[in-house]
């Protein structure tokens, strides 16, 4: 699933000259347009990509903004039906997700400029990171609507509680506006399927760090050889071992997204661990899930293995158990009181089951794939 374990043979800003993109020295801009690498100066679809990407910014700030108002205010938080589990959940990582998103695609925006080819990997990396940064807000939005519908916390509906409806609302017309502006994006780079693999997004991070090092005077010197370090230490490794370095930035952004609720609630040492092993899960598998789709490491044709698969499937499970641990307790029939240590056991237990599935199922989708092929 996640990315690809192959050592590549140049580094994020050394790219071969056989792509036709700039060297070091030229901040990753392509020399010359290509039909089938760049999209010239003026092309109709450089500007349907811009609308939907700013687009998809626009409905990304709206729907942060609302949320965290929504949910960290006290006085919005106690009317809104989503504040409890299995909503919550999901809004607590989009909480974090789509503003991680929104990152990335301004990574990618900035590097491409009015004034000069813009190479069709870029292109296509900015029409996918909007596509997931919308069905992040999508897949949020129906949560929040579905807790609406089953009338969640009733009781506790008031003035305000419409209020959050009608701004729900509005957020959902936004998001469909936008959708359709990525479908209109989509249509328009169909014919680029075969895109080169470069630049990718490793390339346009340490290409932008040289751009703004440019303006640093006498610093300039040092900036250049902190990022020549960074390109051929930190994003080499990371080119060669991506799963791991999604391991490592999951448990910082599991810390990051369980320490609020923490510190907050003041829970005891085991609590807390519990919530920041639950939270990197969860952001383990929405990293490696994303970043495969957005090819943030550019990975070979040979599919992930098994083994990592079922790896990032297992940890997407725990967040999902946790979320949903009264219907899982229905389910089972059991009649346990549902504390820490038997919730712990559920999602371990949970986790090796979808492991395992996984495991078994995946060489068996292969091996059907492959038959017609060997015939």
């Amino acid at each position: 699933m996640a990315f690809g374990t192959q050592r590549w043979p140049w580094r994020s800003g050394r790219v071969p000259a056989k792509w036709g993109f700039a060297t070091r020295n030229d901040v990753g801009m392509p020399a010359e347009a290509d039909a089938s690498r760049d999209l010239r100066v003026g092309d109709p679809v450089r500007s349907t990509i811009g609308r939907a990407a700013l687009g998809s910014t626009v409905v990304a700030v709206v729907f942060v903004v609302m949320t965290w108002a929504a949910k960290e205010l006290p006085s919005l938080y106690v009317r809104e039906p989503w504040q409890d589990d299995p909503y919550d959940t999901v809004v607590s990582f989009a909480l974090w997700c789509v503003p991680m998103l929104v990152a990335l695609c301004t990574l990618r925006v900035v590097m491409c400029r009015r004034d000069a080819p813009l190479p069709v990997r870029r292109a296509l990396d900015v029409v996918r990171a909007s596509r997931v940064l919308v069905a992040a807000v999508a897949l949020t939005l129906a949560s929040e609507w579905s807790s609406v519908l089953v009338h969640a916390h009733r009781a506790a509906w008031t003035a305000t509680t419409t209020a959050l409806i009608w701004g729900l609302l509005l957020l959902t017309v936004l998001t469909v506006a936008v959708s359709r502006a990525l479908r209109l994006a989509g249509r328009a780079t169909r014919r680029f399927a075969d895109a080169p693999s470069q630049p990718d997004w490793l390339a346009d991070a340490i290409a932008l760090g040289e751009r703004h090092a440019q303006r640093l005077g006498s610093s300039r010197r040092l900036a250049l050889r902190v990022l020549r370090w960074l390109d051929s230490e930190l994003i080499a490794r990371i080119r060669c071992y991506p799963l791991r370095a999604c391991g490592v930035f999951a448990v910082g952004a599991g810390v990051a997204l369980a320490s609020p609720q923490v510190i907050y609630e003041g829970y005891s040492t085991t609590v807390a661990v519990f919530f920041v092993a639950v939270a990197g899960c969860g952001m383990f598998a929405i990293i490696a899930i994303v970043g495969s789709h957005l090819r943030i490491v550019e990975r070979p044709d040979a599919p992930s293995s098994a083994v990592s698969v079922a790896l990032v499937l297992a940890c997407a499970s725990v967040p999902l158990t946790v979320a949903f641990r009264d219907a899982l307790w229905a389910l089972l029939a059991t009649d346990t009181d549902g504390g820490l240590a038997e919730l712990a056991e559920l999602a371990i237990g949970v986790a090796m089951a979808t492991g395992a599935v996984v495991l078994a199922a995946v060489p068996l989708a292969r091996g059907r794939r492959a038959r017609p092929r060997a015939r």
